[in-house]
């Protein structure tokens, strides 16, 4: 079995929760202009960044046991570069038009202790995966709230291929062409 799948039938989700976020828009741009704010383009970042364990007594009749409490901090970010500042947008003073950055947390329980190695895999893809639908929510509000109804349209998670997968879609794709 896999490190991953591993996780994956010993992980119990507890919550899902906003952790901190950070939202600015840029002065010189008009966000009510709905035109000037779709046509900007819209750029994505996610990332695992640590995974707390904690150990606690089980409160159930066998007190002997121990519940494992897995955290896991995930980072997401969206940004909105204006359509004639692409060749900009890479350099480290640039200020987007509007940017979005949120730390969730979240939570699950296990009956056993879980090896680092699995937890990274774990991390990989379920952690993200759980996450999602509370980031395109809070995308969503936020937007509504700035003022920006529909500038941002975070789309559907998608899993992360395995190396072995990648390889194989790069060789058939290039026995094609």
């Amino acid at each position: 079995m896999s490190d991953s799948s591993i996780a994956q039938k010993n992980l119990a989700i507890k919550d899902v929760v906003l952790r901190s976020s950070t939202i600015s828009t840029r002065e010189d741009f008009e966000l009510f202009n709905d035109h000037k704010v779709n046509s900007c383009l819209a750029q994505y970042y996610q990332r695992a960044e640590e995974i707390e364990v904690l150990a606690l007594p089980d409160q159930g009749p066998d007190q002997n046991l121990m519940i494992w409490v897995y955290a896991f901090s995930y980072t997401v970010g969206v940004r909105l570069v204006a359509p004639d500042e692409t060749t900009q947008a890479d350099a480290d003073d640039y200020i987007p038009v509007a940017q979005i950055i949120s730390t969730f947390k979240s939570r699950y329980f296990s009956e056993i202790e879980l090896c680092e190695e699995s937890l990274q895999e774990f991390s990989k893809n379920n952690v993200g995966f759980n996450v999602w639908p509370y980031w395109r929510e809070y995308v969503q509000s936020t937007c509504a709230r700035l003022g920006m109804t529909g500038a941002i349209s975070v789309p559907l998670y998608r899993m992360q291929k395995k190396a072995e997968d990648r390889a194989t879609v790069a060789l058939e794709s290039a026995h094609q062409q």
